[in-house]
């Protein structure tokens, strides 16, 4: 949940870093949150509870950009294919994006569920 409510929280702020710096420094900047973040999990001890409140802030500054810069993105490719196609295929890029987004989730889900049965 602290993960979660710290992206929200740092969603406004990527989006100004996106204004300012670009989607590439954005995307980068925030990966340099996230993975760093997701590594330490590794090597907390389960009687150090206080420490993965700073992880999951730490992470979810991270899943903030995460989660906008991909779709701040796809208008971006969208208009550029249609530029060099002259067609405009706004319906296939959402719907392929969308599927996909979801079929990573129910792997991973799936994965997961099967980790934790061993």
């Amino acid at each position: 949940m602290l993960l979660l409510g710290t992206a929200a929280l740092f969603i406004p702020v990527w989006q100004m870093v996106i204004i300012k710096f670009g989607k590439k420094i954005a995307f980068l900047a925030g990966m340099s949150f996230h993975f760093p973040g997701l590594l330490l999990l590794l090597y907390i001890k389960n009687d150090f509870s206080d420490a993965l409140y700073g992880v999951g802030v730490i992470s979810g500054i991270g899943t903030g950009a995460a989660f906008l810069v991909p779709w701040s993105m796809l208008p971006d490719v969208i208009d550029d294919v249609a530029v060099q196609d002259g067609i405009r295929r706004e319906s296939l890029f959402y719907a392929f994006f969308v599927f996909f987004t979801k079929f990573a989730a129910g792997i991973a889900l799936g994965l997961s569920t099967l980790a934790l049965e061993v």
